[in-house]
């Protein structure tokens, strides 16, 4: 799995990080010696939309990840309690507010980093929503993975409906 926390830039450089990260599962049960099959290795849903239930794997076509949405299988998007509760039962424990402290941390030195890049005019009424994707460790350490600057807003579960209205109604709030 992979963790992906949504973040508003405004044309101040303010930063708003969403209350709520949301966990991307893969749809294959994971396997470290099949590094063939990109179902069990990417959680990205693209890829994972392409998964075709019978079929264990199957090389995609570069031009698959850009046809029309199908719908998701909703448990391929957990919430940050679901993933709690997910790992409370596996015997590992969590620290929800220090992930989030983590998080928000490395949030705030990526966009130090490249503040001059972004909106250089500083053009009013303006913001850029990113999506910046994130591992834990064994240790529950927090590492980015990628930042990703046209992140995937569709509702393809209820969780991620409940998420993204109030991540967009939040942004059109404090920048409109």
């Amino acid at each position: 799995f992979d963790i992906r926390q949504l973040v508003l830039v405004d044309n101040k450089m303010n930063i708003y990080v969403y209350k709520e990260f949301y966990v991307r599962t893969s749809s294959a049960v994971y396997d470290i010696d099949n590094v063939q099959d990109l179902f069990i290795h990417l959680t990205n849903y693209a890829v994972q939309k392409k998964k075709t239930k019978g079929k264990p794997e199957r090389e995609l076509e570069e031009d698959e990840l850009d046809e029309d949405d199908e719908e998701q299988e909703e448990g391929n998007n957990l919430s940050m309690e679901e993933l709690n509760a997910f790992l409370e039962e596996e015997g590992m424990s969590m620290n929800c507010d220090g992930v989030m402290k983590r998080i928000h941390e490395i949030i705030v030195k990526i966009f130090l980093s490249v503040w001059k890049k972004l909106n250089p005019l500083r053009e009013k009424n303006t913001f850029e929503v990113f999506g910046l994707d994130f591992l834990l460790d064994e240790e529950m350490n927090v590492w980015l993975i990628e930042v990703n600057t046209n992140p995937y807003i569709g509702c393809s579960s209820g969780l991620l409906k409940k998420i993204f209205t109030g991540m967009l109604e939040g942004a059109l709030r404090k920048c409109v």
